[in-house]
């Protein structure tokens, strides 16, 4: 919600504070509070961005519509038959419930209802745009009409007097002149379905004969027998229904045509027989009446809309009126008391008038205002009379005055002036409807009935014709949901104490989320509370002040705790509030606050620091907090000094290897580890531990003289493929067979020849070029690989490089160097996208794989001594370029196999697939079991390491 908005809002509210309702919400329970008094300052006003309009596609539009130019827009998106919601200036929204359909959908959008006839492809008469579909026949031997239900099955009606004379069309009617002498038949098409009126022209066509028993054969559907006084019920295979209600008669007198009566003019019952397949009615009940004026007309009904509307007369206390059938197409309400001397059938009349209304769209709303609607068409004197609106039970096609649904509760009642020709007019009329509307919001109710009556049933100048269109106007407020998705830090929302420990301070904010949604236009506020254990507020000021969140529709809303608070327990809570109506209050989240970092670990190792260790030598180190009052949780090691400190938002997983930087993490207030030293001639351990709330101690620091291995030890292991040595060894060196072959040696020498075991093909596309190098071209894709062995164990430390020289970038990786293992490569040394390089090691059988990489991309062409050294003991990864540390990683490879397939130059292996080949060139490759220093790398580098083998 704009600013704009709050003020709109609350402009028409009182001018209280947001802190004033909402201490009066905490203090009382209340779930209403206003827009926050201190929401941020509107922003200066821009030129309008959207177009003014009546109606917009969707809510978010229809509010920026009616928010800019201060009127009601309609939400075409919630749009049905009978309902229209507008969304307000003001954010709220008024639904308007119409008693009969006021449009109808009609291909992609939604078109006003239209009764008006038009011809069919077939010759039929069809309605234009009406939610009950029927057809008249044109005139003819076909059906006389036919009837969809609401499923879509159709019914059809056979003419009861024969071939139909050619069809006379007026607007939504069709005439069929002289069926018989004298006798019209009349259809129209209306909203809830059909009228048929046998127009009897003169007191001798009354007398025909035909007129006692006038058929209308059903077929497409089943007629209920045993209902000859009440309504009919057809009923489809498919379980839809028509329904016609009891066939009624009536005159021309005071006005009367075949819409209706007229004046005080009331409809009469008339005798029909009902059989599975037809409706017969008695049409003579002119002839036997006394003074009738004529034309007189006999009206038989079909009807099958969805909504509900009925009245119930006194005098016929069994006729079904059902959807004002049977009264022409007047389809007028009836409400009041007649005496037999006004009445024109010489009976007293009391008649009650009932709706059903669609309120399925008010469950859970606010409702701030509502008014039942109709239009006064009549009435029988020229007097003012007291109405009542009454909320009642539910009606149906059987109800009659003998059958009226329970008057539950009095709703709300008016005094209307007259409606004559002769004296003083009122022709709207409305009632407050709030009892109505909250009982459906508050039950969720799809429909409610609603009745009207004369206050004085026995005043027979109470009696009035309403129009049947009814509605019900309600103005309401969607309450926004209670925030939902709590946080405290990242760390979720523990509902009990005492929480997770956390540090607060000027590094380390505490963060409080929630997620909250307005379900109307405009937005909502969402504020918090904190509160100590004693349930205190932690702003001095006030003890039920709150940190404001701020507005918006919908989405993460965050504060920060506030500063200053000392160590100790915490919880809190949170409110959505739209300006009207405020949410229910979120769980409690509990936290701890603990700033105090624990003191430096005390740290024993097995080997005492005064001993010379061998790099890669294990060893065992226990982690120890130097007392319980610390809260350690756990502890941050690696190897190097206590330069680049790590620092965590969360701490790491218990006995993490995954950290970047060569930091390890292991869980408790003691561990014990098993390291090895990386370097020489010093090794520095460096440890930190951890508190709950992530605060770091100072490092303690363990330091060991060490040495680097010999290279006497590590010669039985070395493989180094010496491409400066002269070109391709000969043949004899690389095999056994005799068939001329480039190969590349490998300078370990073996028991069986004069190079080592593991020689490596040239296959087309590599080149050995005059600088002593592998030059593998972009169109080498066959892999150059020796022959199946473990040239060195991919489960246990080892150190592989060489000079790299790519020259063309790629968007894939690029392998230098790897050894090929069960479904993918156990080690990879190669080129990302980004040029930087990078050293791979995984598990050869599954997906799991460690990565470190340089932070700096090479240029193309130039060589760079690479080299990656994986140590099993410490779980790390580390790289060098140049000999010089620029990479580490720390991963803990699992349990597997070692690579055992083949020492590959120029490509990798995955997924039981050769790929990421490389272009470039390749130079003095080697690999070696164990972990090199650095100053070994840059020995290697330039030569004279190996005896023997450079």
């Amino acid at each position: 919600m704009s600013s704009t908005s709050i003020r709109k809002r609350v402009a028409g509210r009182s001018a209280l504070s947001l802190r004033t309702l909402l201490v009066a919400a905490l203090a009382c329970g209340s779930m209403t509070v206003a827009m926050p008094a201190q929401a941020a300052p509107a922003a200066p006003a821009a030129p309008p961005e959207i177009a003014d309009a009546e109606s917009a596609p969707d809510k978010a539009t229809a509010a920026a519509i009616a928010e800019e130019y201060d009127h009601p827009v309609i939400d075409d998106s919630s749009l049905t038959e009978t309902t229209t919601v507008e969304v307000l200036p003001d954010g709220t929204e008024q639904l308007t419930i119409s008693a009969e359909p006021v449009r109808v959908r009609q291909d992609d959008g939604w078109v006003d209802v239209s009764t008006e006839l038009a011809e069919k492809s077939d010759g039929m008469l069809a309605p234009t745009a009406s939610p009950v579909q029927v057809e008249f026949s044109p005139g003819g031997t076909g059906p006389l009409a036919r009837v969809q239900t609401t499923t879509g099955t159709w019914m059809t009606i056979a003419s009861p007097l024969g071939e139909l004379p050619d069809a006379v069309v007026d607007d939504s009617s069709v005439t069929y002149p002289e069926v018989l002498p004298g006798v019209d038949l009349r259809l129209t098409a209306t909203i809830n379905g059909m009228t048929e009126v046998l127009v009897i022209k003169t007191p001798e066509a009354a007398d025909n004969p035909r007129l006692d028993e006038v058929r209308f054969g059903i077929s497409g559907a089943k007629v209920a027998d045993g209902q000859a006084a009440e309504s009919a019920t057809a009923t489809a295979p498919d379980g839809s229904q028509l329904v016609s209600p009891s066939p009624m008669w009536w005159d021309s007198a005071d006005g009367g045509d075949a819409d209706g009566p007229g004046g005080a003019g009331l409809a009469q019952p008339i005798e029909a027989q009902n059989s599975a397949a037809a409706i017969t009615v008695d049409a003579s009940a002119p002839a036997e009446a006394q003074d009738v004026t004529y034309p007189a007309y006999v009206d038989p009904d079909f009807t099958g809309g969805t909504q509900a509307w009925t009245l119930v007369d006194s005098a016929y206390p069994n006729a079904s009126y059902w959807l004002g059938s049977n009264r022409g197409a007047d389809n007028q309400a009836h409400v009041g008391h007649i005496n037999a001397a006004n009445s024109p059938d010489g009976r007293a009349h009391t008649d009650r008038t009932f709706w059903q209304l669609k309120t399925e769209g008010l469950a859970g709303k606010h409702i701030l205002n509502a008014h039942f609607n109709t239009q006064q068409l009549y009435s029988s004197a020229c007097t003012s009379n007291v109405y009542n609106l009454w909320f009642t039970g539910m009606v149906d096609p059987n109800t009659t005055w003998n059958r009226q649904p329970a008057f539950i509760a009095p709703v709300s009642k008016t005094t209307l002036g007259p409606q004559r020709s002769n004296c003083a007019h009122q022709y709207g009329v409305g009632l407050d409807a709030m009892y109505v509307a909250n009982w459906a919001a508050g039950n969720g109710a799809p429909h409610v009935t609603v009745g009207l009556t004369a206050d004085n049933e026995g005043d027979w100048t109470s009696w009035r014709r309403f129009t049947s269109g009814a509605s019900m106007t309600v103005r309401y407020n969607t309450p926004p949901g209670t925030p939902w998705g709590m946080n405290t830090a990242g760390q979720g929302c523990a509902t009990t104490g005492p929480g997770p420990v956390l540090r607060h301070n000027d590094v380390n904010k505490i963060s409080l989320a929630v997620l909250a949604s307005d379900w109307d236009p405009g937005g909502v506020t969402v504020v918090f509370w904190v509160q100590d254990s004693a349930g205190r507020s932690v702003i001095p000021a006030n003890p039920y002040d709150f940190i404001n969140a701020g507005t918006k529709q919908n989405g993460v809303f965050d504060v920060k705790v506030p500063d200053g608070l000392p160590d100790g327990s915490y919880r809190w809570l949170s409110q959505a509030v739209d300006g009207i109506d405020s949410s229910g209050f979120s769980p409690y989240c509990y936290f701890q606050i603990r700033n105090a970092a624990p003191a430096a670990p005390v740290l024993t190792a097995t080997v005492p620091t005064t001993t010379i260790v061998s790099v890669g030598t294990p060893m065992t180190v226990t982690l120890a907090q130097r007392s319980a009052a610390d809260n350690v949780v756990g502890f941050a090691w690696k190897w190097g000094t206590s330069a680049n400190a790590p620092t965590y938002t969360a701490l790491p997983a218990c006995g993490s290897d995954s950290q970047a930087g060569g930091i390890h993490y292991v869980c408790g207030s003691t561990a014990t580890i098993t390291v090895a030293p990386v370097d020489a001639p010093v090794g520095e351990l460096t440890v930190w531990a951890f508190g709950e709330a992530k605060a770091r101690s100072a490092p303690t620091t363990l330091r060991w003289s060490t040495m680097a291995q010999s290279p006497d030890n590590l010669y039985a292991t070395a493989h180094q493929w010496t491409t400066d040595a002269g070109g391709p060894v000969p043949l004899a060196e690389c095999d056994s067979t005799s068939t001329p072959v480039n190969c590349v040696a490998d300078n370990n020498p073996h028991p069986d020849r004069a190079t080592g075991q593991y020689p490596i093909a040239v296959p087309e596309g590599v080149t050995l070029g005059a600088e002593g190098t592998l030059n593998f071209a972009s169109t080498a894709k066959t892999p150059m690989m020796s022959a199946p062995g473990v040239v060195v164990d991919t489960t246990k430390s080892f150190t592989v490089g060489g000079w790299m020289t790519p020259t063309v970038a790629s968007t894939l990786h690029q392998t230098a160097i790897s050894e090929r293992g069960q479904t993918s490569s156990g080690f990879s040394l190669q080129l990302t996208p980004e040029r930087k390089w990078s050293f791979v090691v995984s598990a050869t059988t599954q997906n799991n794989a460690g990565r470190a990489t340089v932070g700096t991309p090479i240029t193309l062409g130039v060589p760079v001594y690479v080299t990656g050294v994986y140590d099993a003991i410490n779980h790390e990864l580390r790289v060098y370029q140049n000999g010089v540390l620029s990479a580490t990683r720390a991963y803990r490879q699992p349990a597997g196999p070692t690579a055992s397939l083949g020492f590959t130059l120029g490509s990798g292996f995955a997924n039981g697939v050769a790929g990421d080949f490389y272009t470039g060139r390749i130079g003095n490759p080697f690999v070696v079991q164990g972990v090199l220093t650095p100053q070994q790398i840059q020995d290697v580098s330039s030569g004279g390491f190996f005896p023997g083998l450079d």
